[in-house]
């Protein structure tokens, strides 16, 4: 299984750092972060800035990004300023 960490606002609202879960692309993956926690929906974990083993998913195949067990997936709240 992928080690998933939650950082920012996204970990302050569900209160979860680190989970893991199963799948073959990072698609999946989201799935199954949705199965085992309802708030998080892919909706919104799609809005997310995601990292695969420190590489941006926009430098990968976004969510068609293949995922290995030992893979390291960082999901954080974007960053907005003014």
């Amino acid at each position: 299984m992928a080690t998933v960490k939650f950082f920012g606002l996204l970990r302050i609202q569900t209160g979860i750092a680190e989970a893991k879960a199963e799948g073959k692309t990072l698609k999946e993956v989201l799935y199954d972060i949705q199965r085992q926690y309802p708030s998080m929906t892919v909706k919104e974990l799609k809005k997310k800035v995601i990292y695969v083993n420190g590489k941006d998913i926009n430098q990968l195949k976004f969510f068609r990004t293949k995922i290995n067990p030992n893979d390291e997936i960082t999901i954080m709240s974007p960053v907005s300023g003014g």
